[in-house]
């Protein structure tokens, strides 16, 4: 059977063809992908998604610590990836600032931008971290490294780009954003 152009469903593909696949992959010969039968809504979970949470029993309720084990998970999976290293640091920092642990907040930009320089939220999120805690030096050294990668950047445009409507989540980017105008980044 000709295998160049293939495609199978999932349920039915014997276990002996998806152990080939994953060590063709590896031995970077083959490019495999899973094709979901309808593309995800813009900020909400694939089907894929929503299956490997029911099976791990995970669920995401808008509380930060959701986002802590699939992370970690993710992390020890697929460690080598620099960039992907990077955001997985950066998504962790992200969920300490929501629960009010700027220190642990901190310590994983800082993890994100030592794996990955042009990680330029990381840069951001300590330059307001910073600005909250009146280390100004620091909050205009950061913002001027986030500045350096996306230039045109304002607190509005940020703003923007958010899809949640959860007065929680809200309350917590308020405070976000109360720091980057705190370090210089333009209204």
């Amino acid at each position: 059977r000709d295998y160049f152009d293939y495609d199978e469903p999932i349920g039915r593909v014997p276990s002996h063809r998806a152990l080939a696949v994953f060590r063709g992959r590896q031995q970077e010969i083959l490019d495999a992908k899973l094709v979901l039968p309808v593309e995800p809504e813009p900020g909400k979970p694939s089907i894929a998604e929503g299956r490997i949470a029911l099976q791990l029993d995970w669920s995401h309720q808008g509380r930060p610590a959701d986002l802590v084990a699939p992370v970690e998970l993710a992390m020890r999976l697929d460690p080598l990836d620099p960039i992907r290293m990077s955001y997985l640091h950066f998504y962790l920092g992200m969920a300490a600032f929501h629960q009010r642990d700027d220190v642990r907040a901190y310590a994983s930009m800082e993890k994100a931008v030592g794996i990955h320089r042009q990680n330029a939220f990381a840069w951001a999120w300590m330059a307001a971290i910073d600005a909250l805690h009146g280390r100004d030096d620091a909050a205009h050294r950061n913002l001027a490294e986030f500045q350096k990668i996306i230039p045109a950047q304002t607190v509005a445009g940020l703003k923007a780009t958010e899809t949640s409507r959860s007065p929680a989540f809200w309350a917590e980017r308020e405070r976000l954003y109360e720091g980057f105008l705190k370090a210089g980044l333009p209204p």
